[in-house]
């Protein structure tokens, strides 16, 4: 059974089917009437999410393996896989709305083995059936625990938002109690400050990454490539056949853009913009979803 609403949560409480107030709903004037209070937090239900050595609380865990389970039971391809397939991040990205389709069809992963490695994260080799005989990594419910452990003692801030939107978007179900998590989430629920030790590496990855998709996207568009938008359910084959068939065209480009001297506006707009991104919208990488999701999401 589906236990996971769709884009809007349902059963939103006091309205009507029809959008109304419904009948129950505290109204002004009402015997009985509470008022809300600014200080529930949730913190009595969250806690801290990771323990004092870093491993995940029983709650972080059934909060990964929601988000598991949604990804793998809904995404376009290798659904019901009981793994996390590259081509699943995409769909949890488009979902959330962190990147267009034209930013979806301009994505590489095949520095996703890197990432994995970087954050120590348990992974597979696999050929998906899709990647024309390529191996590409893939994670259980195990592995993706590590990269949500990951990204949240590297980036807890925007991992934060990014769980708080997953929350608001998906109304993740519980799967001990089968009842919607609680919201808000709080911040001081994750750790207060990223550590030293995983952060530089962590966001020197998706600067990177960031920089070289919106690069990427931008110069599909201005070569006329990829302008209809690859669809996410045959990106991964028509990327690959496409960046082969244009390599040349776009060296070219790239060298026109900067005989024009537009490619170091380019270049400087983009990372302007993968800033934005890493602080409001990225950070929270793949388990993640790139953070706080205005504009992309790893």
């Amino acid at each position: 059974m589906n236990n996971y609403p769709g884009p809007s949560p349902q059963g939103f409480q006091g309205y009507g089917p029809n959008g109304g107030p419904s009948k129950t709903a505290p109204q002004a004037g009402n015997t009985g009437y509470t008022p809300v209070e600014y200080g529930s937090d949730g913190s009595s239900f969250w806690g801290n999410l990771l323990d004092y050595q870093n491993r995940p609380t029983p709650v972080f865990c059934r909060l990964v393996d929601s988000l598991f389970f949604l990804m793998d039971q809904n995404a376009d391809q290798h659904r019901g896989t009981q793994h996390i397939e590259p081509t699943k991040y995409l769909w949890l990205w488009l979902r959330l709305g962190v990147l267009n389709e034209n930013q979806i069809a301009a994505v590489d992963l095949g520095d996703l083995q890197n990432f994995y490695d970087l954050g120590s994260i348990p992974y597979v080799m696999v050929d998906i059936g899709t990647t024309g005989g390529k191996q590409v990594p893939v994670l259980d419910r195990r592995g993706f625990l590590h990269l949500c452990v990951y990204e949240a003692r590297a980036s807890p801030e925007d991992t934060h938002k990014h769980w708080t939107k997953v929350l608001a978007t998906f109304g993740l179900v519980d799967p001990q109690t089968q009842q919607p998590f609680p919201l808000p989430l709080p911040r001081a629920s994750f750790p207060m400050y990223a550590d030293a030790g995983l952060v530089f590496g962590y966001k020197r990855f998706w600067s990177t990454f960031i920089t070289n998709v919106i690069i990427r996207s931008r110069t599909n568009a201005y070569a006329g490539v990829g302008a209809a938008g690859l669809g996410t359910s045959s990106f991964m084959q028509q990327y690959q056949a496409s960046q082969a068939a244009t390599q040349a065209q776009t060296a070219q480009i790239l060298q026109n853009y900067q005989a024009q001297q537009r490619r170091a506006s380019l270049v400087g707009g983009a990372v302007k913009l993968a800033g934005n991104l890493l602080n409001g919208g990225l950070g929270g990488g793949f388990g993640g979803g790139l953070g706080g999701g205005t504009g992309f999401g790893f």
